[in-house]
């Protein structure tokens, strides 16, 4: 049996004007024994792109460059008070 499920959320960060960096930061909530595997498509001094698919379902894609983080999910995430993405409970 066939499943489709998009990866409908979508978030992005950009590097600061004028240099510097950043970072996204994602939390699941998961506890460590939560299996997940990392498909890598890309990994070079330009460009990392992987997705990762969690044993309960969640999916999430990375595009990294020095310019921006762009990362879609299956599930959403929230920006919360302590500065990171946490995945929204369903």
């Amino acid at each position: 049996m066939q499943k489709t499920e998009n990866l409908k959320f979508d978030y992005s960060l950009k590097a600061p004007n004028g240099g510097g960096t950043s970072e996204m930061n994602l939390k699941t909530g998961f506890d460590k024994d939560v299996n997940f595997t990392n498909y890598i498509i890309s990994k070079t001094d330009a460009v990392n792109e992987y997705f990762s698919v969690y044993e309960n379902g969640l999916v999430i894609w990375f595009h990294e460059t020095s310019k921006e983080i762009a990362i879609k999910s299956n599930k959403e995430f929230a920006l919360e008070d302590d500065g990171n993405f946490w995945l929204v409970s369903e």
